[in-house]
């Protein structure tokens, strides 16, 4: 059976907690096709970036304040963080929420994302800096913590600060943010196979396995 390659583009931010268990499934699904012996296909990943607060300063703002703002009060973000919990525990991920003072504007660090895929990195990329600011409580709009961060998944230091001190992808970002856009996506883990089939939402690894497998037997199909 011939190997079929598909293109699988996930918009994504590293701030949002259901890209993060979106993530985990996506890793559960490539690990069931992996050992599938129906399914013959290399799947490339592309991360792309999407910014769930874009007009946040490069500061960032308090975390409480954010949360008691976008839930409106205080009762409300316990509501809906408590059933983020329960759902990131249910992939082996046990968020400390309490941790984080600091929401981030996720610029800056979807412009190191895609820098690492200069270094064939960007998956450990994007699992460093979910693991940064949901497990540990990194404020993420602090640069040199950025640079600490991709050097750590092996990225080297000159290259890293570079991309910043260069905006060698600020404009990139935008433009892929602007996108997302047109393209109507609103919220994210967004998932885009072969650039036909959308997948929207934190999906079960399941649904994805479906996704590429509908793809698969599309591809298939006589022109």
């Amino acid at each position: 059976m011939p190997i079929q390659k598909i293109k699988l583009d996930i918009f994504s931010d590293v701030v949002c907690p259901w890209c993060y268990i979106g993530k985990r499934h996506l890793d559960s699904a490539l690990k069931q096709i992996e050992e599938s012996a129906d399914l013959n296909v290399d799947i490339q990943l592309c991360w792309r970036s999407f910014q769930l607060n874009p007009q946040l300063s490069s500061e960032g703002m308090p975390r409480s304040s954010y949360t008691t703002s976008k839930f409106g009060g205080k009762e409300n973000a316990i509501a809906v963080y408590a059933r983020v919990e329960q759902a990131a525990q249910q992939v082996g991920i046990n968020l400390n929420l309490d941790k984080i003072l600091v929401q981030p504007n996720s610029s800056r660090i979807h412009e190191l994302i895609m820098g690492s895929r200069e270094f064939g990195l960007q998956g450990r990329a994007i699992e460093r800096f979910f693991e940064a600011f949901f497990l540990e409580g990194k404020n993420l709009s602090e640069e040199e913590i950025l640079i600490e961060l991709a050097i750590q998944i092996g990225m080297p230091e000159g290259p890293t600060r570079k991309i910043l001190e260069t905006n060698k992808y600020t404009e990139i970002v935008a433009k892929e943010q602007a996108s997302a856009q047109e393209m109507g996506i609103q919220g994210v883990p967004y998932f885009i196979f072969n650039e036909r089939v959308g997948l929207s939402g934190a999906q079960p690894s399941d649904m994805i396995v479906k996704a590429i497998e509908h793809v698969t037997k599309e591809s298939n199909l006589p022109s």
